[in-house]
């Protein structure tokens, strides 16, 4: 990983989510969460346009919520 990335958003489609988020930790030791409506709401605003609360989170959408 680049030490100057703040963030980081891999989109892929939706059957390959489970898949990166267990190789990214094995072959990178890094965490990914998986972007979803309860990580919107367990968010401080709620509100998944505000992109200022993922800062530092590495997240994997699905393609087809992405679409939205």
């Amino acid at each position: 990983m680049r030490a100057d990335a703040k963030r980081i958003l891999i989109v892929t489609p939706g059957s390959l989510v489970k898949q990166w988020q267990d190789e990214l930790y094995e072959k990178f030791g890094v965490e990914f969460k998986i972007f979803s409506q309860e990580l919107v709401q367990t968010s401080h605003s709620g509100n998944a346009l505000d992109f200022q609360w993922i800062k530092g989170l590495e997240l994997i959408d699905p393609l087809q919520r992405a679409k939205l």
